[in-house]
C-alpha cells in the first residue's frame, strides 16, 4: 500500500476588516431580500388597524410599506382608501394615481378615483375613470353603472341608457341600471 500524503491547508486568518465588509454584505442582501416582505406585515397591519378604526395608524403603516417597497401598488390603493376615509380627497387622489403609475391595470384604484371625480362633479375625469374600469373588468356592474352614472351626469344621456340596457342585457336582475333606466327612458 502506498502512504498518502495529506497537505495541509495553509493558515488563513480573515482580518476583522474583510469580517465587517462580509457581515454588512450578508445583512445589506437580507434586507434587500426580505423588504417586500416586511412591506407586506406593514400592509397586513394597516389593514388590521383600518378595520378597528384606527385610520392614522393605518395611514402610517402604508407609508412604511412604500419606503420599504416604493413599487408595491396596492400599498397605494390602500394608502388612498385610508386618506379618502380620513377625507383627505386630494392626497387620495395622489395616492390613487401613484397605483396606477405602477399598475395601469388597477380597475380598483380607477374605480376609487371615479368616485372621487365622481363626488367633486368633475364628470370628465369621472367618466373616464369609471369606463376604464370597466373595460378592465366587464363583469364589474358597479362600474359599469357608476360609468353610466357619470355619463347621464355629464349631460350623455343617451349614452348612459346604452350603457344601462348593456348591463341589462346580461343581468336583468340589476337593480341600480334598472332604477336608473326607468328614470331616463
Amino acid at each position: 500500500m502506498q502512504d498518502i500524503k495529506v497537505e495541509q491547508a495553509p493558515d488563513l486568518k480573515v482580518s476583522l476588516r474583510d469580517r465587517a465588509i462580509m457581515l454588512a454584505i450578508s445583512l445589506i442582501g437580507a434586507i434587500l431580500i426580505l423588504r417586500p416582505a416586511i412591506a407586506f406585515q406593514n400592509i397586513s397591519r394597516g389593514n388590521f388597524f383600518i378595520d378597528n378604526g384606527f385610520t392614522g395608524r393605518a395611514i402610517s403603516q402604508y407609508q412604511r410599506a412604500i419606503f420599504l417597497d416604493p413599487g408595491f401598488a396596492d400599498a397605494y390603493g390602500y394608502l388612498g382608501f385610508a386618506y379618502k376615509k380620513e377625507k383627505q380627497m386630494d392626497k387620495a387622489t395622489e395616492a390613487y394615481k401613484k397605483a396606477l403609475e405602477i399598475n395601469p391595470r388597477d380597475k380598483q384604484a380607477y374605480f376609487e378615483l371615479g368616485n372621487i371625480y365622481f363626488s367633486r362633479d368633475n364628470m370628465e375625469k369621472a367618466t373616464d375613470s369609471f369606463r376604464k374600469a370597466a373595460e378592465l373588468d366587464p363583469s364589474d356592474l358597479n362600474a359599469r353603472n357608476m360609468h353610466a352614472n357619470s355619463l347621464q351626469k355629464n349631460g350623455r344621456t343617451e349614452e348612459a341608457i346604452s350603457v344601462w340596457e348593456s348591463i341589462l342585457k346580461k343581468n336583468p336582475e340589476y337593480e341600480p341600471a334598472q332604477t336608473n333606466l326607468s328614470k331616463y327612458k
